[in-house]
């Protein structure tokens, strides 16, 4: 697991180093490598108003992780799991002053980006959003119910995944 708090798909944070997930990706597949699967969620903090990002061009930078995925290795599984959509009043002073009204709109158009993405690069998909919504304390972060929720969402995904395998190579 490679979580990082601020990460983004191929935003630079001006006051915070190796945010930009798409100038570490490579190496961190290299470094964990060979890998089966890559479970990839990214997004929230994409959508930041310093970085005027519409779903779609968000959905570019998800993309451009997609193909540094496939470049390292063809065969990797990618699990493309769009992420839970902002609180609505994320924007308010007491919660986080980095989003806007507009970054709640644009959270939550990103799982049909995410959900075309996947298609049009064969990619496995989960939406965080169906199962865990941000926490009430900051409406951006999940809880330990959200987490939960999530956790046990992939898990039951990539099993299933698993036995279909099995069901394959055993007929």
């Amino acid at each position: 697991e490679e979580g990082l708090c601020g990460r983004t798909s191929v935003f630079d944070d001006e006051t915070r180093d190796g945010r930009n997930g798409s100038k570490v990706l490579p190496m961190l597949l290299e470094t964990h490598a060979p890998l089966d699967q890559v479970v990839l969620m990214l997004g929230t903090n994409d959508c930041k108003t310093y970085n005027h990002a519409s779903a779609e061009r968000i959905g570019k930078g998800i993309e451009k992780l997609i193909g540094q995925i496939r470049k390292q290795d063809p065969s990797i599984d990618i699990l493309l799991i769009s992420p839970i959509e902002l609180g609505e009043d994320v924007w308010k002073p007491k919660f986080d002053p980095e989003f806007d009204r507009h970054s709640v709109t644009i959270s939550k158009k990103l799982k049909q980006t995410y959900l075309k993405i996947a298609w049009k690069y064969g990619c496995d998909f989960l939406a965080a959003s169906d199962v865990a919504v941000p926490s009430k304390r900051d409406m951006e972060h999940m809880d330990e119910t959200g987490h939960r929720n999530l956790a046990n969402a992939v898990q039951n995904f990539l099993e299933e995944k698993g036995n279909q395998y099995q069901l394959h190579a055993s007929m």
